[in-house]
């Protein structure tokens, strides 16, 4: 009994400690995954971050370049060149290959009325007027701008493309506004530049002065967020002007989609660029990965748990049949004596009474050989039923112990309670009889107090005895016996 106990405990703790390891299964599976969510999102942090560096490094190197030329050209133009032009020796002293560069425009000296004086590409200077340029006009009323960098326009020599205009303040012996030497620099740069950086399916690189204008986006989409456009009153403009570099998660405000933005100034020039990332692309292939994991993890668990089902089921039905006599379908004889022996050093823990029946089918061999097997197997299943139905207590057990020869433990039972047990099982067996050869039964009791120095075989062999003695006066009926170092025993009337 005690491995019967073993294998109920094992029972008992087999689905929890499944349904525990499923569990743990699929929370390192998750905590994984969840940790590759978040390395899917570093790696594209360092992706934009990378860039957005190399577009700095090159935008920065390229405008300084330019700007060298505009401060050599700022500090050799005289007075009373601005004023009345310069020479075509001059010219060439002046600008050399300063504009020579692919994607740089023109140069342009420009006096004080917007008038162009001298050119880089011209002998003689165009009659254009640029005083409503907006980089003539900052300059004009500005004398603290240095470099300025205007907003995206098309040019009135060259109209193939968008450009913008470096420029500098020219001025006189008094410091006074003297005019502006401004050179442009093509938008098709800017555009070949991000269009060999690689950003995602959904993804942007955007180029913008610090008052929001937008000199360039790749891809363009065309509307107000494009070229010439501003970003001036969005919430993710104010964020990049004031944290200057970072990385941040925010809801687009052209598409509405969840984007992780890299962005950083270039240089120290008003100029930000940044590169926008779908999160939605950014967790693709996580998507797909976690799905098909996912997946796979979740069947395993259930599986885990099926099984522990499935076996603990097994085990119980492996257990029942290893206790469980298959013809009658009462415990057999290796749980009878498990039982007994739990049974007893129980009863001797709590000094309590413990009762045995021994119970023989009266003159079974003769009803075999004249109804044959098949009959004689029939009553066995009967007087199973009856024994079931007869001793319905959670502590009782009624169980084969041979041949045609049962036995029914009672805890917790005194002669006299259990001789009643006996006489019930005995009225009921009459009762189903079919015929007049149909079998009775013979009952043995016995009831004793155990102690813990002694072992059940007393109890058994009293109970025996008090069997012997039923089927030597007549057969079915009771017979009770005091049992060795026992309790009071009382035997029923013939």
């Amino acid at each position: 009994m005690i491995r019967i106990a073993q294998r109920q405990q094992v029972s008992r703790i087999i689905i929890p400690a499944s349904v525990a390891l499923a569990s743990a299964i699929v929370a390192i599976v998750a905590f994984t995954l969840w940790q590759a969510r978040d390395d899917a999102r570093a790696r594209a942090e360092r992706e934009g971050e990378n860039i957005v560096q190399a577009i700095e490094a090159d935008v920065a190197r390229n405008i300084e370049v330019y700007d060298l030329s505009l401060q050599g050209l700022q500090g050799l133009l005289a007075p009373v060149a601005v004023a009345h032009g310069v020479q075509e020796v001059q010219r060439l002293a002046l600008f050399g290959n300063a504009a020579s560069a692919n994607y740089m425009g023109a140069l342009h000296v420009l006096n004080a009325t917007g008038e162009i004086v001298t050119s880089s590409r011209s002998t003689t200077p165009p009659p254009i007027n640029l005083a409503d340029r907006d980089y003539f006009q900052v300059h004009q009323y500005r004398p603290d701008i240095g470099l300025y960098i205007s907003r995206p326009f098309k040019g009135r020599l060259e109209r193939r493309d968008d450009r913008i205009a470096l420029s500098r303040r020219l001025a006189d012996e008094d410091d006074k506004f003297a005019g502006v030497v401004a050179g442009t620099l093509r938008l098709s740069y800017f555009h070949d530049l991000f269009s060999r950086l690689k950003v995602g399916r959904r993804g942007f690189i955007t180029l913008v002065r610090s008052d929001g204008t937008i000199l360039m986006r790749q891809p363009s989409t065309g509307g107000a967020y494009d070229i010439g456009g501003s970003f001036k009153d969005t919430p993710i403009f104010e964020r990049i002007v004031r944290e200057r570099s970072g990385s941040f998660i925010a809801r687009s405000t052209i598409s509405g989609v969840d984007r992780l933005l890299s962005f950083t100034q270039i240089a120290e020039l008003p100029l930000f660029v940044a590169v926008s990332q779908a999160v939605d692309d950014i967790y693709a292939e996580w998507w797909r990965r976690a799905i098909a994991i996912g997946s796979v993890t979740l069947m395993l668990g259930v599986t885990i748990i099926v099984l522990a089902v499935m076996f603990r089921s097994a085990q119980r039905e492996l257990a029942a049949v290893a206790v469980t006599d298959e013809l009658t379908g009462v415990p057999n004889r290796r749980c009878f004596d498990q039982m007994l022996q739990l049974e007893w050093q129980r009863a001797a823990r709590t000094n309590t009474p413990l009762a045995l029946l021994m119970i023989d089918v009266d003159n079974f061999k003769a009803f075999n050989d004249r109804y044959g097997h098949w009959k004689a197997d029939e009553v066995l299943k009967e007087f199973g039923r009856v024994l079931k139905s007869c001793s319905e207590r959670p502590g009782d057990l009624a169980a084969r112990y041979g041949g045609e020869e049962f036995a029914v433990i009672l805890p917790n039972t005194d002669t006299r309670s259990a001789s009643v047990v006996a006489e019930r099982i005995r009225v009921s067996m009459l009762e189903r009889a079919q015929n007049v050869d149909s079998p009775t039964v013979s009952i043995g009791v016995a009831s004793v107090r155990p102690r813990p120095d002694r072992n059940a075989a007393a109890l058994i062999k009293a109970a025996d005895t008090a069997l012997y003695r039923a089927k030597a006066n007549g057969r079915n009926r009771c017979e009770t016996i005091i049992a060795a170092g026992g309790a009071d025993s009382h035997a029923l009337p013939d």
